[in-house]
């Protein structure tokens, strides 16, 4: 698991969003991240539901679906590195995709407080992930 905790800081390093983070506060985050497996074809989020979690993909495929009059439409793939769940948890609002994961997944997860935490003690990580939301809004929109 140590191994794994070194990757994430490594990760979180290389994503624009988490380099507004101090030191302390990168290791404040990762500490607080729990580490999770799911199968293949296992729904990680679904949309609709109530807003808990941020995940980071440490290693596995993740399918970003949206529903539109009663079809799915793929909007996203999500690999290594990517991240995922911060639009509900910025907006206080319902997931707005379903995510699948394609093969066996694993992710790095941080609880909605400990993400709260972070996005009100750091002014520039707060801009810097509404704009992110901003942008994926967008995408969820186009689809």
């Amino acid at each position: 698991m140590e191994n794994e905790t070194q990757w994430v800081k490594e990760i979180l390093r290389k994503i624009d969003i988490f380099t507004t983070l101090e030191d302390d506060e990168l290791e404040d985050l990762v500490a607080q991240m729990a580490y999770y497996q799911f199968k293949k074809g296992q729904t990680i989020i679904k949309q609709g539901e109530p807003s808990d979690f941020f995940f980071v993909v440490h290693e596995g495929v993740v399918k970003v679906l949206v529903k539109k009059f009663l079809m799915n439409k793929e909007v996203n793939t999500l690999t290594s590195g990517d991240f995922f769940g911060e639009m509900a948890l910025l907006t206080h609002s319902k997931r707005r995709a379903t995510l699948v994961a394609q093969e066996t997944t694993s992710c790095f997860v941080l609880f909605k407080s400990s993400f709260q935490y972070t996005v009100n003690k750091n002014p520039f990580f707060k801009t810097r992930m509404q704009a992110i939301v901003k942008e994926r809004s967008k995408q969820l929109n186009k689809a």
